[in-house]
């Protein structure tokens, strides 16, 4: 797959453009054409005018905030949404005729995604209220197999709230699959180039809040994710790589929005 050739296939010069749909891809030429196709159908569908830009991180891994921001950068400033997707999301049948409906009619919105599925189509749990410090360690060690890690998982997870009648509960949802208003993009600004990966999307879900905007779920509105992050393990699991990694950017979080 030339991807290369398949951005320039893609980018379009229209004023009426509504949907830049940025991709970024790591490693994974086999999702990326499966999602490239499930998109195209989809939009074509629906006759929606669209632009596609791939970032290609598998020779130079820039993170992923710096790659959305590349794709955002060289998107077409006419479109009115833009869709930031990861090769591992298969949107579902009418996924996004049901999100763009959705940001058409909740204007105080300003991002929203899909109701993420596993492989097996069981529910993936997607939305989750801000992090407190203590979530880390009960997400990436055992203490959350505790009672009281429990309990704060289950409020974190927001396990007691139906998302078909509250689908703006959410304060961040998972960064692999976002459909973002680009007039609350230009007053919220780009990802946080600090984060390399983990936190960059629940920073921007904060920073989209604190200039009133709503984080929604559209549960009707579905999406596979081809994706598995253990969350819990043995005594030693938190110093695996990827547990060092999202540690780290944790403590730029917090370092950035303090512990409350």
């Amino acid at each position: 797959m030339n991807l290369n050739k398949l951005a320039r296939i893609f980018l379009m010069n229209n004023k009426n453009l509504k949907i830049s749909i940025i991709i970024v891809n790591y490693k994974t030429p086999d999702l990326l054409e499966k999602c490239l196709g499930i998109i195209k159908k989809q939009a074509n569908l629906i006759k929606l005018d669209y632009e596609i830009i791939i970032i290609d991180n598998s020779k130079i891994n820039r993170g992923y905030a710096k790659a959305v921001n590349l794709g955002i950068r060289k998107s077409n400033k006419n479109s009115k949404y833009l869709l930031i997707i990861t090769p591992d999301i298969f949107l579902q049948k009418n996924a996004l005729k049901k999100m763009l409906k959705f940001m058409n009619q909740n204007l105080d919105t300003g991002l929203c995604g899909p109701q993420l599925l596993w492989p097996n189509k069981k529910l993936q749990e997607s939305y989750f209220y801000f992090y407190k410090p203590w979530t880390i360690l009960y997400r990436r060690t055992l203490l959350g197999r505790l009672p009281w890690g429990k309990k704060h998982l289950n409020w974190f997870l927001m396990r007691d709230i139906d998302i078909r009648k509250n689908p703006k509960a959410p304060d961040w949802i998972k960064g692999c699959a976002m459909l973002v208003r680009r007039n609350a993009l230009n007053e919220v600004g780009l990802m946080d180039n600090r984060f390399f990966m983990y936190f960059e999307d629940v920073d921007w879900c904060k920073r989209f809040k604190n200039k009133s905007y709503k984080i929604a779920i559209v549960h009707n509105a579905q999406a596979l994710h081809f994706h598995h992050s253990a969350q819990k393990g043995g005594i030693f699991h938190i110093l695996k790589k990827q547990n060092i990694i999202h540690i780290k950017s944790a403590i730029k979080y917090f370092w950035k929005w303090g512990l409350k």
